[in-house]
C-alpha cells in the first residue's frame, strides 16, 4: 500500500489574512457537525420504515413495488436477485385467494412514499446535488456537505494549502466568486455526465480541485513537499514542483474516473469527474488572468492600497519569485541579495538567496547571509533549523565555518539526537579549532560531549584541558578519571583488535569500508558503548562479555590432516572504499546465502568441535554454552538498508553483504544491562531456528550501539519507537518466529540479561 499526502510548499505567506478561505473552512465544519447530529437522528426512523416495508412486501409477493423504491430499499445491483425471490414466493401465493389486494395495494404504495418521503429529509439528500433532479439550491449547498470526518479533513488540507494563497493574489471578493463558480461548474458537469444518478452529490472536492488548477498556474514552479509512507513502514517526506505533481494527480483523477466508469456506469463512489471538470476550469480561468494581466493591472494596486503596513522581506521575496518564474534568475538574485544586506536574518529572504545562489553559481557569496542566519537560528534556540542550514552549507561549502560556541552547540545536538557520525564529523571540525586559548567552561563541556561521540577525540580535548590555567584542579581530577577511562577504552579494544587478528582466516582482509563495529577503536562509549573489563584469555569486546561465538565466523571444509582451506564464498572480491555506501548488489551478494552453510568433511561427518581450541582455518570458533549439544556462532553486522526481498548488511568480517529475509527463521531481542554499564539492545536474526536440534546455531547479530534505527524511520523522533518499527519490519517480511515470543520481541516487555553469556544460555536451554 502506497499513500500520498501533501504538506506544505515554498510559497507559504501571505500579505493579509484569507478570511474567505477561513469562513469557507468554518462552515464546512459547522454544517458537518449539525449534519452528523441531524444524521443520527433520522437513520433509525428510516431504519425502521425499511424494515416495515420489507416486511410487508414479503409478505404479500403478489404486490406491485416500483423499481424507484426496489432501488432504494435493496441497491440497482440487486434488485434482479429480489424480483427472482419474490416471483417465488409470488407462484407459492397465487394458488390463494387475495380478496384484500386492492387495499393491500394501497397500504404497499403509502409505505413507499412515507420511505421516500423520509428520505428526502435526509440531509445528504436535502442539501446534497442530485443529477436526476436537478435544483439550483443544491447547485450551491452541496459544496459544504461531506460524507464524514476523512472526507472533510482531506478537502480543509487541500483548500488551507491553495485557498489561501490564491486568494491572496487574487483578491478576496473574486476568489469568494472564483471558489464558488468552480463548485457550481463541476456538479453541474457531473451531472452531465451521470445525468440519471438518484444519488446526493456531496462535498467541496469540486470547487477546491477548481482553486487547485487555479494554484498550478499561478505558482507553476512553486515545490509541493509531500509525505509518504509504503506498506506501513517505509516513510518520509520529499518536495516536487506543482508543475509536475498536479498533472499526475490530474490524469490519475481521469484513469479513476474511467475505471469507475466501467464499474458503475450510472454515477455513484468518489465524483471523480467533478475533481476533473473543476480543475480544468481553474486551470482556464487562471490562464486567461495570467494572459491578460488581470492582477498587474486591476488588483495588485488595489490591495496595496489597502495595506497598511508591508513588510519588506516579504515584498522581496513575491518579487523574486515572480522574476524566477520568468527565468530572470540574475534579477531575482540580485533583488534578494539588497533585502538581505538590509535584512540578514530574514528566513525566507536569506533561504531563497541561498537556494537561488545554489542554482546560478553564486554560494559563496550567499553563504556570508546563511552563516549569519545560522548564527541566530542558535541565538533563538531554533537549533534544529539551524542544524538543516549548517549542513546545507556544507554540503556546498565544506570549508565554510560558524563561531566556534554555535558550532559546539550544533555538535552537542547531533549527539543529543544520536547522529553520531554527524557528531564525530563536527566535533574533529571544532577539535581543530580549540587551543588553550579557548573559554574553560566551553573547553570542558566539549570534552564531556566528545566522551558520548568518540573517546580517541575526547582524549585529545582532555589533554588540553588539563594544560588550561583556567580550570580549577578539582576539575582536572575530573577529566584525568575521565581520560583514565577513555584510555583504558582504548586499550580494551586494542586486545580485541589483536585477539581478532590472531583468529582472522588467511586471506580474508578486513573490509576497510566498514563502519566501526560496537567495541572497536572509535566507536562510541556509553551511553552508546557500555565499559567492562575483559577477562584474560577471553576475547571479550568493551562494554560487554562476548563468548568466542559471538565473533563473526564462517566455517571452512577441513581437509584430513591438514589445514582448512579458507572458505571464500563470502570474501568481498575488494575491500569498499573507505566510506563509501554499496552502490549496487552484485549477483552473487544477492543471491548467496548469508552467512554461508557450514560443509562437512569429504567422506565422514564433521569432527567435534573442542571447546575454547580453534580449529584450523575458522577464524573464530563457537563455544558451548551451559549445553553440551548446542552453541550459537554469530555475525556480527550493522544494518545499511531494508529492502523488499533482503537486508543489506555490512559485516564484520566480509564488508558489505545481503541478508535475505527468507533465511531468517527466528529472531531474538535482548536487553543487555548489568550494574555498570548502560543498557544496550542485541538483535538476532538465528539462520536455523533455536528450538531445532541444529548444534551449531548460525546468527547474524546487531547491535543498537552500532547503528541508529532512526536512520530507516526519520519521521520518529524517538529511538525506541524506530526500533520496535525496523524490528516488526524484519518480522513481518521474514515471517520469521519470534523468539521466546513476540511481546518479548518488540520490547514489550524486554527481555533483560545481565550480560550477553547470560542470554545466550537463555537461548540454549
Amino acid at each position: 500500500m502506497f499513500f500520498l499526502l501533501p504538506i506544505g510548499h515554498e510559497s507559504d505567506k501571505v500579505r493579509r489574512l484569507p478570511w474567505v478561505t477561513f469562513f469557507i473552512m468554518a462552515t464546512c465544519l459547522i454544517v458537518h457537525i449539525y449534519v452528523t447530529i441531524e444524521i443520527n437522528k433520522t437513520v433509525k426512523e428510516l431504519e425502521s420504515m425499511g424494515r416495515e416495508l420489507v416486511n410487508y412486501y414479503f409478505q404479500h409477493p403478489y404486490l406491485e413495488l416500483d423499481e424507484e423504491t426496489k432501488k432504494l430499499l435493496f441497491g440497482a445491483q440487486n434488485t434482479e436477485q429480489v424480483d427472482e425471490m419474490i416471483e417465488t414466493y409470488r407462484e407459492a401465493a397465487s394458488r390463494r385467494v387475495h380478496i384484500m389486494q386492492e387495499e393491500e395495494q394501497e397500504e404497499l404504495d403509502q409505505l413507499a412514499a412515507g420511505l421516500k418521503s423520509q428520505l428526502d429529509e435526509f440531509p445528504y439528500r436535502k442539501w446534497g446535488f442530485i443529477p436526476a433532479k436537478k435544483t439550483f439550491m443544491g447547485l450551491l449547498t452541496h459544496m459544504f456537505i461531506h460524507g464524514g470526518w476523512l472526507h472533510l479533513l482531506g478537502n480543509l488540507l487541500f483548500l488551507y494549502l491553495t485557498g489561501p494563497f490564491i486568494e491572496d493574489v487574487w483578491g478576496r471578493p473574486l476568489f469568494a466568486g472564483f471558489y464558488v463558480i468552480s463548485g457550481v461548474f463541476a456538479a453541474a458537469m457531473y451531472a452531465t455526465h451521470y445525468p440519471n444518478f438518484s444519488g446526493p452529490l456531496i462535498g467541496a472536492s469540486g470547487a477546491i480541485a477548481g482553486v487547485m488548477g487555479a494554484f498550478l498556474i499561478r505558482y507553476f514552479t512553486t515545490r509541493i513537499k509531500f509525505f509518504y509512507i509504503f506498506l506501513l513502514v517505509v516513510r518520509g517526506t520529499f518536495k516536487a514542483p506543482a508543475w509536475l505533481m498536479m498533472p499526475l494527480w490530474l490524469g490519475l483523477e481521469v484513469m479513476n474516473g474511467k475505471a469507475l466508469d466501467a464499474i458503475n456506469p450510472g454515477g455513484g463512489g468518489v465524483a471523480h469527474w467533478a475533481h476533473v471538470w473543476g480543475f480544468v476550469l481553474g486551470v482556464v480561468i487562471a490562464w486567461g488572468m495570467k494572459s491578460f494581466k488581470v492582477e498587474e493591472k486591476y488588483i495588485h494596486p488595489k490591495i496595496e492600497s489597502q495595506i497598511s503596513f508591508v513588510d519588506e522581506g516579504f515584498v522581496a521575496h513575491d518579487e523574486a519569485l515572480k522574476l524566477r518564474l520568468e527565468g530572470r534568475l540574475d534579477e531575482a538574485y540580485a533583488l534578494l541579495l539588497e533585502t538581505a544586506r538590509k535584512h540578514p536574518t530574514n528566513q525566507d529572504v536569506v533561504e531563497n538567496l541561498w537556494n537561488l545562489g545554489v542554482e546560478i553559481g553564486n554560494e559563496n557569496e550567499a553563504a556570508e547571509y546563511l552563516i549569519r542566519l545560522i548564527e541566530n537560528e542558535v541565538r533563538r534556540d531554533q537549533v534544529e533549523l539551524a542544524l538543516d542550514h549548517f549542513l546545507s552549507l556544507k554540503s556546498r561549502i565544506p570549508q565554510a565555518s560558524i563561531s566556534l560556541t554555535y558550532k559546539f552547540t550544533l555538535m552537542k545536538h547531533l549527539a543529543e539526537r544520536q547522529n553520531i557520525e554527524e557528531a564525530e564529523n563536527l566535533a574533529n571540525e571544532i577539535l581543530g579549532e580549540v587551543s588553550l586559548n579557548t573559554p574553560a567552561g566551553l573547553l570542558q563541556n566539549f570534552a564531556s560531549t566528545t566522551l558520548q561521540v568518540n573517546p580517541s577525540i575526547a582524549q585529545k580535548v582532555i589533554e588540553i584541558c588539563l594544560q588550561h590555567q583556567e580550570i580549577p584542579e578539582d576539575q582536572k581530577d575530573k577529566l584525568k578519571a575521565d581520560l583514565d577511562a577513555a584510555q583504558k577504552d582504548q586499550k580494551t579494544a586494542a586486545a580485541v583488535r589483536d585477539m581478532q587478528n590472531v583468529t582472522t582466516t588467511p586471506g580474508i582482509p578486513p573490509p576497510s569500508g566498514s563502519p566501526v563495529m560496537p567495541g572497536t577503536p572509535g566507536a562510541p562509549r556509553s551511553p552508546t558503548v557500555p565499559e567492562t573489563s575483559a577477562t584474560p584469555g577471553s576475547p571479550m569486546e568493551p562494554g560487554r562479555p562476548v563468548s568466542p561465538e559471538s565473533s563473526l565466523a564462517t566455517e571452512s571444509p577441513t581437509a584430513p590432516g591438514g589445514p582448512a582451506a579458507p572458505d571464500t564464498s563470502m570474501t568481498p572480491g575488494a575491500p569498499p572504499a573507505p566510506g563509501t555506501p554499496m552502490a549496487s548488489e552484485s549477483p552473487e551478494a544477492i543471491q548467496s546465502p548469508m552467512p554461508p552453510e557450514s560443509r562437512a568433511v569429504p567422506g565422514g561427518p564433521a569432527a567435534p568441535e573442542t571447546p575454547g581450541e580453534p580449529e584450523p582455518g575458522i577464524s573464530s570458533q563457537p563455544r558451548r554454552s551451559t549445553s553440551a549439544q548446542k552453541s550459537i556462532r554469530v555475525y556480527k553486522a550493522i544494518p545499511l538498508d531494508i529492502k523488499e526481498d533482503k537486508l543489506d548488511l555490512n559485516t564484520e568480517e566480509f564488508g558489505q553483504k545481503s541478508l535475505a529475509f527468507s533465511k531468517v527463521k527466528a529472531i531474538a531481542v535482548a536487553e543487555i544491562s548489568s550494574p555498570q554499564d548502560l543498557p544496550y539492545e542485541l538483535i538476532d536474526l538465528f539462520l536455523e531456528d533455536p528450538k531445532t536440534n541444529v548444534q551449531n546455531i548460525k546468527a547474524v547479530r546487531l547491535f543498537t550501539t552500532g547503528f541508529n534505527p532512526r536512520k530507516f524511520f526519520p519521521d520518529m523522533q524517538d529511538q525506541n519507537e524506530a526500533l520496535k518499527a525496523l524490528i516488526t519490519t524484519v518480522l513481518e517480511k521474514s515471517s520469521a518466529t519470534p523468539y521466546p515470543d513476540k511481546n518479548s520481541v518488540l520490547l514489550d516487555p524486554p527481555n533483560i540479561f545481565g550480560s550477553i553469556l547470560e542470554y545466550e544460555r537463555s537461548i540454549l536451554s
